[in-house]
């Protein structure tokens, strides 16, 4: 009888065993046909969040290989080397089957320029250096005056304290205000002064108070255009802020 159940014991695993092998065998077949098949190459790649980088800079530093198999593709390795670029600071990188690669970056956008010994600095909120000119001419971002950086390249983060304070104060306004102000100069740390477009003097004072300051700036900016009467200057030195206006 022990005899009996150990052959049907035996022949009951023999059946499991080549189950199992059968299963890995088809499931390994699946896998190969898959990495194989033309429905899963990548055909398609959809880029979001750039606004200064282009759709194909973007897809050619991410280095996509032509036509490769969607599953061959490490998303983690592409998110690594779009960061490795100065321009973007973060990327998620998604698959979506049969065949299209989904990249969405956040770039660092350029808030501020300034002059250093060879030339200008262009310059993100948190003040990483991210492009270096020799003229000002082409540059669409407020200048910061009053000071001279040193010793600053791609990819170095300014140091220099009063000018990081200005970065958080025009990094708390919105884009509109951002791209109404064309100057902010550095006379002393507690004399800084902003300047619109249409050169009207925001008097900022110290870095203190700054993000009460950047919130009446941008209400100050958006109210400007109904004043009827010319403006030389506000200042936002005191709690109650000042308005100056032009001798007529």
């Amino acid at each position: 009888m022990d005899e009996m159940d150990h052959e049907v014991r035996k022949k009951t695993i023999s059946k499991q065993f080549f189950l199992l092998v059968f299963i890995l065998l088809i499931f390994f077949i699946g896998m190969i046909s898959l990495l194989c098949s033309p429905v899963f190459s990548v055909s398609r790649v959809q880029v979001s969040g750039n606004t200064y980088m282009s759709q194909d800079e973007v897809i050619r530093i991410a280095g996509l290989p032509d036509r490769v198999n969607i599953f061959r593709l490490t998303t983690r390795e592409i998110q690594t080397k779009l960061c490795k670029d100065l321009r973007i600071e973060q990327a998620v990188v998604q698959r979506s089957f049969p065949s299209t690669i989904k990249i969405q970056i956040i770039e660092r956008k350029p808030i501020a320029s300034v002059a250093c010994e060879y030339g200008f600095l262009e310059i993100d909120k948190k003040g990483m250096v991210l492009a270096v000119h020799k003229t000002i001419t082409d540059m669409q971002v407020p200048i910061i005056t009053g000071v001279v950086l040193h010793n600053l390249y791609i990819g170095d983060s300014v140091l220099d304290a009063t000018c990081l304070k200005v970065l958080e104060y025009l990094a708390q306004l919105d884009e509109t205000s951002v791209n109404q102000i064309s100057e902010v100069h550095i006379a002393a740390p507690d004399q800084i002064a902003a300047y619109t477009r249409n050169s009207v003097q925001i008097r900022l004072g110290s870095t203190d108070r700054l993000s009460e300051k950047a919130k009446a700036t941008q209400d100050f900016i958006q109210n400007m255009q109904t004043m009827k009467q010319s403006i030389e200057y506000i200042d936002f030195n005191f709690t109650a802020p000042f308005i100056k206006f032009k001798n007529r």
